[in-house]
Formats: structure tokens, C-alpha cells, sequence
């Protein structure tokens, strides 16, 4: 019996100014998708301790409480210590000595993010337009420039930390079996992932417009 994913794609703090995915209409998506479990883009340390995230409003203000009040199971993707900081660490070095070495590539990177991300919340209307095929081609391409911009551990970082993520969904798919998943990750991560699970011949995926327009 297969198990089915729904692979939703978040903004983080942009949710709280946002009118057209506001943290209303995520919360909307979450109770039309009924999952049987959540798979969030914490660290288990995070669910613990429950803070009250900037950069991820969506949890605390959103994906924790109705999941309380609605007894959806959460399930930690970020990798737990030391893994998490390994990957962090190696990340951040890179950038810094390239910064140090080659800081015009810096500059171009940060120009092509500002000129993609003013493209995109031009084109965003709608919570299926974060996660539509378009969305998902752009931060791909965009991905494809990251790794041939910064080189190899760029590559690795993103390759190590995504491949995590999927790890602990196929996991979680297997314990619930022929059950429903949801997926809240960052919107940049949504193109790998489907990626990886379109042809898994243990799930079914759904996308988040039917869901939404159910």
C-alpha cells in the first residue's frame, strides 16, 4: 500500500506580511491535507524546546498549535548534532573564504538572488503559484548556478542536507504505511525533493493544488 505525500513549500517570515500565503492559508492547506503526520524543517532539539522562531514564524505561530489541537505527529527532518553543524560549518567557511578570495562572485550571486526573489513575488499570487512547476524549474536553475558559482562543497552541502530530508521522509513513510504525509520545507527545497520521490514506488504524491482546491 503506498503511502501518500503532500510536499507543501513555505516562506518562513514572509508568511506573516504575505496576503496572498498568509500563515491563514497555510493553516487552510494543512486541515484540507489531514495528514497523519507532519514532517517539519526542525531539529528535534527544536521541537523540544519550542521556541519562537524568526525565520520560521510558521512553526510556532502556525504548524506546532494546530497540530497540538489537531494531534497531527511531527517528525524532525534537520539533522541532530554533529551532523548539523558539520554541514553548517563547512558551508559557511566556503562562503567565507570565497568571499575573502573571489568576493565579485558574492556580488553576483546576491544580484541574481534579489533579481529572481523580486521576480517571484511578482508572479505569486496564490499558494499553488509558490508551489507550482514554475517555482520549482527557477529555484532548480537557480541551485544548478549555486553549485557551478561556488564548487564543489556548495554541491556537497546541499546534496548532504536535502538527502537527509529524504531519508527521514522515506523513513517516516515506511512506519506509516498507506497513511497520509505532509511535508512543510522551505520553498528553495521542494524541486529536489519531488525530484527524488516522483518515481519511489512506495508513495503516491499529491499536489498542493488539489489539496488546495479541494
Amino acid at each position: 500500500m503506498k503511502t501518500t505525500i503532500v510536499t507543501l513549500a513555505t516562506l518562513h517570515q514572509f508568511h506573516l506580511k504575505s496576503k496572498f500565503y498568509s500563515l491563514s492559508h497555510l493553516r487552510t492547506i494543512i486541515e484540507k491535507a489531514n495528514p497523519d503526520v507532519i514532517c517539519v524543517e526542525l531539529t528535534a532539539a527544536d521541537l523540544r524546546c519550542k521556541e519562537d522562531w524568526t525565520a520560521k514564524s510558521e512553526y510556532s505561530k502556525c504548524i506546532i498549535p494546530l497540530s497540538e489541537k489537531k494531534g497531527y505527529n511531527l517528525v524532525p527532518m534537520e539533522p541532530n548534532e554533529p551532523k548539523y553543524s558539520r554541514i553548517v560549518n563547512m558551508h559557511e567557511q566556503m562562503l567565507k573564504k570565497t568571499e575573502s578570495e573571489e568576493p565579485k562572485k558574492i556580488e553576483i550571486f546576491n544580484q541574481y538572488t534579489e533579481i529572481l526573489y523580486d521576480y517571484l513575488f511578482t508572479y505569486w499570487g496564490s499558494p499553488t503559484d509558490v508551489n507550482s512547476s514554475l517555482t520549482n524549474t527557477l529555484f532548480e536553475l537557480k541551485h544548478a548556478f549555486q553549485n557551478s558559482l561556488f564548487g564543489p562543497i556548495e554541491k556537497q552541502c546541499w546534496e548532504e542536507w536535502n538527502t537527509h530530508f529524504l531519508n527521514t521522509i522515506l523513513e517516516t513513510a515506511e512506519e506509516y504505511e498507506g497513511k497520509r504525509i505532509l511535508v512543510t520545507v522551505g520553498v528553495e527545497h521542494v524541486y529536489w525533493l519531488k525530484k527524488h520521490l516522483k518515481n519511489n514506488s512506495r508513495v503516491r504524491l499529491v499536489e498542493v493544488n488539489e489539496v488546495f482546491n479541494e
